[in-house]
């Protein structure tokens, strides 16, 4: 029982992580509406491999992790930068007359770019210290093998599984004729960029109602 609590408390605290609106979710929506779903598994299989790694390092140093705010603060500061910045090279790219989109790092194979991109998703590591420090102390899991790598493989389901479900509702949503107005491109690029602003906007005024 112990491990099946271990691997549901994983599953849903990913599941959940992972179905907001990120640029992870969004570049995966585009390489399914290009390329297909093998490529989209592909994707998100980088995701997890890199997801997997900072769970693990996480879930031992969280602790230590949680009190180093200032260099969470830098980031998140360049995570949101990097999302901006995404947003501004899809919206000023050059138009083209179809619905595709160019992703970022679009000369990587889809397994290769998830693993760069999930590697600059710097919001995952604040998030995880999180999560495992209120596992741990929740006795949801602990350092032992079998409890850590149901946890673990939890949390990887989930996020397989979080992203999916968001891709796929968002294609289904694409299908309609909001399209025929907006490029894919233009669409993603006005997410990219609000995500962006948004994110960037919320970190700033916490930074100065810290600070007064």
């Amino acid at each position: 029982m112990k491990v099946l609590r271990a691997l549901l408390a994983g599953f849903v605290i990913s599941f959940i992580g992972s179905v907001p609106l990120g640029y992870l979710n969004l570049v995966g929506f585009s390489i399914y509406s290009q390329i297909g779903i093998a490529d989209l598994l592909a994707f998100i299989a980088g995701v997890v491999l890199i997801e997997a790694l900072v769970i693990s390092s996480t879930f031992y140093f969280a602790a230590l992790l949680s009190k180093q705010q200032r260099l969470q603060f830098f980031l998140k500061l360049f995570s949101n930068f990097f999302l901006i910045a995404i947003g501004f090279s899809l919206l000023f790219s050059s138009v083209e007359t179809q619905t595709t989109v160019a992703n970022p790092f679009e000369s990587f194979g889809s397994f290769q770019r998830g693993i760069v991109l999930s590697s600059l998703n710097f919001f995952q590591l604040p998030f995880w210290v999180a999560w495992n420090i209120y596992v741990v102390s929740s006795k949801f899991a602990d350092t032992r093998l079998d409890r850590f790598s149901f946890y673990l493989g939890g949390t990887l389901i989930g996020t397989t599984v979080g992203m999916l479900t968001f891709i796929f509702c968002l294609s289904y949503l694409n299908s309609g004729a909001f399209t025929g107005t907006f490029s894919l491109k233009q669409i993603l690029g006005a997410a990219f960029l609000l995500l962006g602003v948004v994110q960037l906007s919320i970190l700033l005024y916490k930074r100065i109602s810290v600070s007064k």
